[in-house]
C-alpha cells in the first residue's frame, strides 16, 4: 500500500484535468468576487473544479475551486453524464477505480482509516521553496477572496489548523475558516468549531498563547483528514487515504509537525486574551451575524513558488464544503450505526448536499420488525443536520436521490410508518433560540418483513407498471402528437425507447 504516487494539490489538479473533471482558465481574473462567481458556476453548473491560472493583483498566484464538488445525484450521473463518474476526483485521491460506486467509496474510506500509514519526517520540502520573515509578512499580499456578497471580510473557508492538546500532547488537524483581519491577523471562528474549542479552553484558562500553524492548500487527503472526527493518528490515516505516508517536518517558530507539500503555510499563535469582530458571512444554512472571536497572530510564512489558493463558495449546494461534509458525514454515521449491532445492517448512508443535508438516506438488511425504526432513530440522533431520516430496503439507489427517495415515499404507510422522535433539535436548527424542543417526522421506507404480499400496496408509475412494448407506443404518439415535450416521467428513458425499440 505504500506504493502510491504523490498526491499532493497540484499532481491532484493534473489528475483531474486527465478525467476531465477540471477546466482551465489561462485568461487573468480579479481576485474578488469575479474568481468566486467563475468558481461557483463552476460547481453549481455540473460539479466540475476551476483553475484560475493567473489572478490579475496577484500574478504570481492561482486561484482552484470545486476540487471536491461532483455531479449532482438528483438523477443517476450516468443518465445526465454519460461519460462521468460521480465519485471519480475522490477515487483519484483514493487512487482506487474511477468507477468507484457511493457504498465502495464509504467502506474503502472507512477501511482506510483503520490502516494507517505513518508519516515520513524529513527536514526540508516544497513548502520552503519561498520565506518571508515576522518583520516583511504582510497577510494581505495573499489573495483572498469574498465568497458570497453578503460576506462582511474575505475569507478561506476550508484552511488546516494545526494544534497540540497541551494534556494529552496530541497533535490535532482542524478544518477552519480563516477571516483576513489585517496584515499580520486571522480572525478564527472557535465558538462554532467543537474541536477547535477544546483545545483552546485549556489554554485560555491560563490566558497563554497558542503555538498554532496554518496550512493553506494542503494534500487532498489531509483537508480530508482535517474535517473527520477522529481524535488521533491523523497523519497515518491522511497517508492510507492516498496510499503514500504524509511527509512532515518541524516548524521554524514552534515544534508542531508540518506536511512539506502544502502551498502556503502560515505559523504563528492564537491570542486567547485578544478577540476582534469577524464580521457577518453565509452560512450553510443561514447568515451568520458578528461576533468576537480570537485573534490568530502571523510569525513566520512559507511557501511554495506561485502558489495555487483553494477557494469555495461554501452556501452553494454542490461547493466543496458542502459536498465534503455531506461525505464525511455519511461515512461517519454508516460507521456510527453499524458500531451498535454484531453484525452491519446499513449498507449504505447518504446525506445529499443537494437537500442542504436536511435528509439522511440509508439503505439497510433487515432482520427484525422495528429495527427500521432503530435506524431512523439512529440517524436523528448522531447527526446535527438531519432533519428526515429515509430508510431503505433497497441497495442500488445509492447513485440517484430522486429514486431513493420516490422509494421510500411510494412504499410509505403513514399509519403505521410515522414515527415522532422525542429528541431535541440542535441549537442551529432552531427556529427561536427560546424554543427548547422540538419534534421530527422519520418516515420509513420499507414494509415489516413479517407482511404477506397481499399486504404491501404497489407502486404506480409509467415504468414500473406498464409493459414495455406498451411504454414503447405511447412514446411514438407522444412524438406523433408533437407535444412540446418528452412524458415528464423521464425525458432519457423516451428517447432510449425510441432508439433501441422493445427489449427482447
Amino acid at each position: 500500500m505504500k506504493g502510491g504516487k504523490k498526491v499532493d494539490l497540484r499532481e491532484y489538479i493534473k489528475s483531474l484535468q486527465l478525467i476531465d473533471e477540471l477546466w482551465v482558465v489561462e485568461n487573468a481574473v480579479n481576485a474578488g468576487f469575479n474568481a468566486s462567481a467563475a468558481v461557483a458556476r463552476a460547481m453549481e453548473e455540473d460539479g466540475k473544479g476551476l483553475l484560475l491560472e493567473e489572478i490579475r493583483e496577484f500574478p504570481n498566484f492561482s486561484f482552484v475551486g470545486g476540487i471536491f464538488s461532483r455531479p449532482s445525484l438528483w438523477l443517476h450521473p450516468k443518465k445526465k453524464y454519460p461519460d462521468r463518474e460521480a465519485w471519480s476526483k475522490y477515487a483519484s485521491i483514493l487512487q482506487a477505480s474511477e468507477d468507484i460506486s457511493l457504498t465502495e467509496l464509504l467502506n474503502e474510506i472507512q477501511t482506510r482509516k483503520g490502516e494507517k500509514i505513518f508519516a515520513n519526517e524529513v527536514n526540508t520540502g516544497p513548502c520552503e521553496e519561498v520565506t518571508i520573515s515576522q518583520e516583511e509578512l504582510d497577510l494581505t499580499n495573499i489573495p483572498i477572496p469574498k465568497p458570497t456578497q453578503y460576506d462582511e471580510r474575505e475569507y478561506l473557508p476550508s484552511a488546516v489548523l494545526i494544534l497540540q492538546d497541551p494534556e494529552t500532547g496530541d497533535t490535532k488537524w482542524i478544518e477552519t475558516r480563516i477571516i483576513r483581519f489585517d496584515k499580520r491577523r486571522f480572525i478564527l471562528p472557535v465558538s462554532g468549531n467543537p474541536k477547535m474549542a477544546g483545545i483552546y479552553s485549556k489554554y485560555a484558562e491560563k490566558e497563554e498563547d497558542i503555538p498554532s500553524t496554518l496550512l493553506i492548500g494542503p494534500e487532498p487527503a489531509v483537508t480530508i483528514v482535517a474535517k473527520m472526527g477522529v481524535p488521533t493518528g491523523m497523519a497515518g490515516i491522511a497517508g492510507s487515504l492516498q496510499k503514500k505516508p504524509v511527509e512532515l517536518m518541524e516548524g521554524k517558530k514552534n515544534e508542531l509537525m508540518i506536511p512539506v507539500n502544502t502551498e502556503v503555510v502560515i505559523e504563528g499563535v492564537i491570542k486567547t486574551y485578544e478577540m476582534e469582530e469577524k464580521g457577518t458571512h453565509q452560512g450553510f444554512f443561514r447568515k451568520h451575524e458578528s461576533e468576537k472571536e480570537p485573534v490568530f497572530e502571523a510569525k513566520y510564512i512559507m511557501r511554495r513558488e506561485n502558489p495555487i489558493i483553494p477557494i469555495d463558495v461554501p452556501p452553494l449546494k454542490m461547493s466543496d464544503q458542502m459536498v465534503l461534509t455531506s461525505l464525511i458525514h455519511s461515512q461517519e454515521l454508516l460507521e456510527a450505526i453499524n458500531g451498535l449491532y454484531s453484525h452491519n445492517p446499513a449498507v449504505w448512508v447518504h446525506v445529499p448536499p443537494e437537500l442542504r443535508l436536511g435528509i439522511g438516506l440509508v439503505a439497510a438488511k433487515v432482520d427484525y420488525p422495528g429495527q427500521m425504526g432503530e435506524l431512523g432513530k439512529l440517524m436523528l440522533g448522531n447527526s446535527p443536520y438531519i432533519t428526515f431520516a429515509g430508510v431503505l430496503d433497497e441497495e442500488e439507489y445509492d447513485g440517484c436521490i430522486v429514486e431513493a427517495l420516490n422509494s421510500c415515499f411510494r412504499k410509505t404507510s403513514p399509519d403505521k410508518w410515522e414515527f415522532l422522535s422525542e429528541m431535541r433539535t440542535p441549537e442551529s436548527m432552531r427556529i427561536k433560540s427560546s424554543q427548547k424542543t422540538s419534534t421530527r417526522v422519520y418516515l420509513k421506507g420499507a414494509f415489516d418483513p413479517t407482511w404477506k404480499d397481499e399486504w404491501i400496496s404497489q407502486r404506480i408509475s409509467f415504468e414500473d407498471n406498464i409493459p414495455f412494448d406498451i411504454q414503447k407506443k405511447v412514446v411514438e404518439k407522444w412524438k406523433e402528437w408533437e407535444f412540446a415535450k418528452d412524458p415528464i416521467w423521464r425525458k432519457d428513458y423516451a428517447k432510449k425507447v425510441r432508439e433501441v425499440g422493445v427489449k427482447e
